[in-house]
């Protein structure tokens, strides 16, 4: 912190003797001190140890896991998704765009293409709207 004043010049020296001769202040500047040397001296002891990558004791959750599976209908969603863009159905439901994105994705609902909406508001010919899959194992 005192390194901070002085480099910008938040005050002038005087002030700065004054502040680091309190107590406190020579304190908390000896603490600083003791915690800077014990990390000094972890970094030498581990830098002649090889690093051991482990396996994370929890691993990430699949997304069918994290997304709770009664929040969507599919039917509904694909409806949603084709009828208006991503971002307003996602206000709706109170997420983002991209928990759409990958709620579609996991329930294999396709989605318009990059630049849709764009082109159906300049009156464009649009693509084909694919048909709803059906699901594997359900």
């Amino acid at each position: 912190m005192v390194k901070l004043l002085r480099t910008h010049h938040a005050c002038d020296d005087n002030i700065l003797t004054a502040l680091i001769r309190t107590d406190k202040m020579r304190n908390m500047l000896a603490e600083a001190n003791r915690q800077r040397a014990g990390a000094e001296r972890h970094s030498k002891r581990m830098a002649g140890r090889e690093t051991v990558r482990r396996e994370s004791p929890s691993p990430a959750k699949p997304m069918s896991a994290r997304l709770p599976p009664s929040r969507y209908d599919r039917q509904r969603l694909y409806e949603e998704v084709w009828s208006e863009p991503t971002q307003q159905v996602a206000k709706r439901y109170g997420v983002s765009d991209v928990a759409i994105a990958k709620a579609c994705a996991l329930l294999a609902i396709p989605k318009p293409p990059r630049g849709y909406w764009a082109k159906k508001a300049a009156g464009q010919k649009l693509p084909d709207r694919p048909p709803l899959p059906t699901l594997r194992g359900g």
